[in-house]
């Protein structure tokens, strides 16, 4: 069972975000610079692939929005990996409840 209330966390570089299962249900991403890319990872730095996103090209300092109506669910911990200069992402999550 999940909780019924969002968390969030606002990440300048790649890093975990939670440690423990949750469901990622929004991200925004302000692209820095025209080789920005944003992944989602199940299980640290070398876990599972769970999405990804690339800047658009000679887009720097453009935000884009993404909202997921069927959320991401991540088993282990999430991480976000971030590429690119001054990008950052803001991801929304609903932590799992711990019994």
């Amino acid at each position: 069972m999940y909780n019924e209330v969002s968390d969030g966390k606002v990440v300048a570089a790649s890093a975990s975000v939670f440690a423990g299962p949750c469901k990622v249900t929004a991200l925004s991403v302000r692209v820095g610079s025209a080789d920005t890319t944003v992944e989602i990872l199940d299980g640290g730095s070398a876990g599972t692939s769970k999405w990804k996103v690339e800047g658009p090209s000679a887009s720097a300092k453009t935000t884009v929005h993404f909202t997921f109506p069927s959320p991401i669910g991540i088993s282990n911990s999430l991480y976000v990996k971030i590429t690119g200069t001054a990008a950052y992402a803001s991801i929304a999550f609903i932590p799992k409840k711990v019994a």
